[in-house]
């Protein structure tokens, strides 16, 4: 067996759970949408073992900036516009929620629960799309200190329906979600469906390895060699995790930099955390078919190099209004004053060490860009 490959025997009894199990059972209903997936065209075998449902705008342009790239003396730069992923709400949970309520419909769940902070991304997006397939929907908040809450995203979780529930700590809630579970299986002969917070876990990723499928056909149409370098910010780690793992099952040499949506608490925490998840999505694709090369570790050099601490978190806080301002002068751009400027922060701070000088590089734009 070529050296690379994974022999994770023990992996294949924490994977082989009901929800796996249910994966082969009910995916085969759904094979005439999975054709048209970019990861069923490179994987044919995966067509009739994973749950899908079409949610998003995709694919999103792929956007070639020769003018910007001139600028900043960069040989290529390409823009992927994963804020217009969805015409009612874009950014990179829609790719996520299209594997993960993909299942829920699979299984035909009747309600679906999720937790995350109150005014979040990932909190209205299963909220929105819940809606939209007529699933009821409960998120569970916890209190984060010193997070602000995002108006509009409250908003609209509000105006879609989901039941909203606060609780003081974990302990409150996991008690809380044990009892509703119990009674909901009591009262309709099924369980909950549960979405992990920032829908990253091995499901929702699969909706970046799909991305990187999706991104290699677009640079193929258009006779471009990929990228040096990929730039994509992680939070909940998922859309990360799934970059890394779809580039290698895709073979593709380049250097992912991952950029920090929040500082570590602890040394090394988001790395651990995206390489964790990483190895259970390659276990998880082993499973599914042997036959495709599938790895222990990221075989990719990853660069995490911004906000992951206290003194690079700084620096990228310096940088926003110097990068709002240049986008805004020179093409055009209004980034939101987050997820957008937080990546190209990032970008324009090693376009100005020289770090990609001549390079080619591609951001993962996952916030709101406007044309000013």
């Amino acid at each position: 067996m070529n050296k690379n490959r994974h022999s994770f025997m023990l992996a294949f009894i924490a994977i082989i759970s009901t929800t796996s199990l249910n994966l082969f059972a009910s995916a085969t209903t759904q094979a005439p949408l999975l054709q048209q997936l970019p990861l069923v065209n490179h994987f044919p075998s995966l067509a009739h073992k994973i749950a899908y449902t079409p949610l998003g705008l995709l694919p999103t342009p792929l956007e070639k900036q020769a003018q910007a790239a001139k600028m900043l003396q960069i040989e290529t730069l390409f823009i992927k516009r994963d804020d217009l992923s969805g015409a009612l709400f874009g950014g990179n949970k829609v790719r996520k929620l299209e594997f993960l309520l993909g299942q829920a419909t699979a299984e035909q769940a009747n309600h679906v629960v999720t937790w995350g902070q109150p005014g979040s991304s990932h909190i209205a997006a299963t909220a929105i799309y819940c809606h939209q397939l007529g699933l009821p929907c409960t998120c569970m908040y916890l209190p984060i200190p010193n997070q602000p809450q995002n108006e509009r995203n409250l908003q609209l979780t509000k105006d879609h329906g989901a039941i909203e529930e606060s609780y003081r700590g974990f302990g409150a809630r996991e008690q809380a979600l044990y009892k509703k579970n119990v009674s909901h299986r009591q009262q309709t002969g099924k369980s909950m469906f549960f979405l992990p917070e920032g829908a990253s876990d091995v499901l929702g990723a699969l909706g970046f390895v799909n991305a990187v499928c999706e991104v290699a056909e677009q640079l193929k149409n258009e006779q471009e060699p990929f990228p040096d370098y990929i730039y994509i910010l992680s939070g909940s780690s998922g859309s990360a995790a799934g970059l890394l793992a779809g580039l290698d099952l895709m073979n593709i040499k380049t250097t992912p930099v991952i950029v920090a949506l929040t500082p570590d608490a602890y040394l090394n925490q988001q790395r651990d955390k995206i390489e964790k998840l990483y190895t259970m999505i390659m276990q998880f694709i082993m499973h599914l078919d042997l036959r495709i090369n599938t790895y222990k570790e990221p075989q990719n050099t990853v660069l995490y190099r911004h906000g992951f601490t206290i003194q690079s978190e700084k620096q990228l806080q310096i940088t926003a209004a110097r990068t709002q301002a240049l986008c805004l002068e020179q093409l055009n751009y209004k980034l939101d004053p987050v997820f957008a400027t937080r990546l190209w922060s990032a970008f324009l701070l090693d376009c100005t060490a020289e770090l990609l000088h001549n390079k080619r590089v591609l951001l993962w734009n996952t916030g709101s860009l406007a044309t000013a």
